[in-house]
């Protein structure tokens, strides 16, 4: 009797171990999922390859994948697997995994089902260049763990956008001693040292899908404008942890120093499109745009910077977010400023304008804000904005440090509170602003400069700053023509200054006759 039992219960227990194993195997396939790792078996670069993998079978749903080997590895369509690492915690390989197809453009992304995507340092994914056309763009899509770029890690798609000359955006092509554009994609392009136009700004703030476009030709074979950035757009139902870099800069502009000088113009960034539950880390995205060639008698201008949108539940990120115009060197244009946009999902989100590189003159790094409804706005760097449809900010409009607004005739402007702040330009002609509008009770703070344009009438003014208006040319068109209905006080710091606004030289009715060699020109 007591063997029976004991088998009895021998058996019992047996059969529920098995019970609880095959329960599992049914309840957790994805966890305990098969692993493979990429062994360059075929000898070619081709992730759809079997024999490139450890098992001789191309990656599915049910594997975890690693690529730990310095080798780029071209991805050619859409795939769905468990999990993918590149490189090692030692970062002792350099494993680039490349988009060779437009897998944004498409909606064909990577896709990860269940796990992690994680780069360490020295891993990196790309995609294939642009030309006339877009080629390849990167996708994927993390539908429930978490993309983890470690420090050295990153996923760079600068100048793989639209080739010199090429985009929407395209700055225009250059000559001998005459620089080409810049290319625009956030911001317009800005212009060579004698003229030649760089492009005009495209896409979305808030949901960018495009890539940056290429700088203008130089002119001479072989030296080109700098490619514009790619574009990486990815989706995480979990964290995304930055320690390392997003970057889809513009490609670096070409240019010729001998008997005659050509110079390409910049590229401009790309387009970088992130949502993410959580948004976290310390490292850096960017979509700048590239600097303009520099050789001495040719100069192209800056490619303006990209389009950033970064869509998020929580955040606790501390790295930097960065869109900058390439500089135009010498006499050509900087390129504008990109846009920032960030959205945690509980309103309208935020933009961000601000550009790095000092102007050398106002009229250069611009950036059309046409229109468009956001929670907070802040205008800053060496930024220049012009408003010319309807824009409309529920919290608050920051106008900070060295940045430049225009506001045109045809804009309405609305806002729940406004800072205008330091070393700062206001520029008005005539739209809907509630700041310059009629009957204002106007300050212009310490630092600040507001060019009036336009005939106003105000309630009162305090000039801390600058009050002035902008520069003539042939005919008389801008003057500060204002009627004040109370006080005008110009606070100790604070002027009205209109020095050297006038008519140009050889202009005016009372112009002085022009002089020749020898001979000095008369006085005005």
């Amino acid at each position: 009797m007591i063997r029976k039992k004991i088998l009895r219960v021998s058996f019992i227990l047996i059969f529920s171990i098995v019970f609880v194993f095959f329960a599992n195997s049914i309840l957790y396939t994805k966890t305990w999922a098969a692993s493979m790792y990429w062994d360059g078996g075929a000898s070619t670069v081709n992730w759809e390859d079997a024999l490139n993998w450890s098992t001789d079978t191309i990656p599915t749903a049910d594997d975890d994948v690693l690529i730990d080997i310095s080798a780029t590895i071209n991805i050619s369509s859409s795939t769905t697997i468990n999990s993918l690492v590149l490189g090692n915690t030692g970062g002792t390989t350099t494993p680039i995994l490349n988009f060779s197809y437009d897998a944004a453009g498409t909606n064909s992304p990577l896709t990860i089902d269940s796990g992690d995507l994680v780069i360490y340092s020295g891993g990196q994914i790309t995609h294939s260049a642009g030309t006339t056309a877009i080629v390849g763009t990167i996708a994927i899509n993390i539908q429930n763990g978490n993309l983890t770029i470690a420090s050295g890690g990153k996923i760079d798609a600068t100048g793989k956008g639209y080739a010199s000359s090429e985009g929407p955006g395209a700055g225009t092509d250059g000559s001998e001693d005459n620089g080409a554009g810049g290319g625009a994609y956030g911001g317009n392009g800005g212009n060579g040292q004698t003229g030649r136009s760089g492009g005009t700004a495209y896409g979305s703030i808030s949901n960018p899908t495009d890539m940056g476009s290429g700088g203008g030709y130089s002119g001479k074979a072989g030296y080109y404008g700098g490619a514009g950035g790619g574009l990486i757009t990815i989706t995480i139902g979990g964290t995304l942890d930055i320690q390392g870099n997003i970057y889809a800069n513009g490609g670096t502009a070409g240019s010729y120093n001998g008997l005659d000088d050509y110079a390409g113009g910049g590229g401009s960034g790309g387009g970088i499109n992130i949502t993410a539950g959580t948004f976290t880390g310390a490292g850096s995205i960017a979509a700048n745009g590239s600097a303009g060639g520099n050789i001495t008698d040719a100069d192209g201008g800056g490619g303006s910077g990209g389009r950033v949108a970064v869509n998020y539940t929580s955040k606790t990120y501390t790295g930097t977010i960065t869109a900058n115009g390439g500089t135009g060197p010498d006499g050509a244009y900087n390129g504008g400023a990109g846009t920032i946009y960030l959205d945690d999902g509980t309103g309208n989100g935020d933009l961000t304008i601000s550009n790095a590189t000092a102007r050398t003159t106002l009229a250069e790094g611009i950036t059309p804000l046409i229109t468009g409804t956001f929670d907070n706005v802040t205008i800053s760097g060496y930024s220049y904005v012009p408003l010319s449809g309807t824009l409309s900010v529920s919290e608050a409009l920051s106008i900070a440090e060295y940045s430049f607004v225009r506001i045109d005739s045809s804009s309405t402007t609305t806002y729940g509170s406004i800072s205008w702040s330091g070393t700062s330009y206001i520029s008005d002609l005539g739209g809907n602003f509630p700041l310059v509008n009629d009957h204002a009770s106007l300050t212009i703070p310490s630092g600040a400069t507001l060019y009036t344009n336009v005939a106003r009438t105000y309630n009162s003014i305090t000039v801390s700053g600058t009050w002035s208006h902008w520069t003539n040319t042939t005919t008389q068109t801008y003057i500060l023509d204002v009627d004040i209905t109370n006080d005008l006080t110009i606070a100790s710091g604070g002027k009205i200054d209109v020095t050297g606004k006038g008519y140009a030289s050889s202009e005016g009715p009372g112009a002085g006759t022009d002089g020749s060699e020898d001979n000095g020109a008369g006085g005005g």
